[in-house]
C-alpha cells in the first residue's frame, strides 16, 4: 500500500507551524519531504517523515536548556502572548484521531 501524501497545509496543521517556515526547513533539510508538479514546486510529505521530524525536535527539547521566551513590547499590531508550541500529548491525540479517520 502506497502511504498518503500530504499537502504543506495538513502538514503544517499537523505540526502546528506555518506553511512558510515548513517551506524554510525543507530548503534547510530540516524536513524530509518530496518535490513534485512541473517545475517541482509543490511539497509533498508522509506521515513517517513528519513523525521523525517530531521525535528529533522533542529530543533536541529534552537536551537542551530551556530560556524563558522574550516578551515582545506591545505595537499597534502585535500581541504581546507567546505562541504555545504543540506537547507531545497534543501530537499523540491528533495522530491517533488523523489514523482513525485514515481507516488504520
Amino acid at each position: 500500500m502506497i502511504p498518503k501524501q500530504l499537502t504543506i497545509d495538513e502538514a503544517s496543521e499537523i505540526l502546528g507551524i506555518r506553511p512558510n517556515s515548513i517551506r524554510a526547513m525543507c530548503k534547510a533539510g530540516q524536513i524530509k519531504h518530496r518535490r513534485i508538479g512541473p517545475r517541482g514546486w509543490m511539497y509533498r510529505f508522509e506521515m513517517a517523515w513528519l513523525e521523525e521530524y517530531l521525535e528529533s525536535t522533542i529530543f533536541e527539547m529534552k537536551t537542551k536548556k530551556s530560556r524563558p521566551v522574550k516578551q515582545i513590547k506591545n505595537t499597534k499590531h502585535r500581541s504581546t502572548s507567546p505562541v504555545r508550541p504543540k506537547t507531545p500529548a497534543d501530537f499523540k491525540a491528533e495522530m491517533k484521531a488523523l489514523r482513525a479517520t485514515q481507516g488504520r
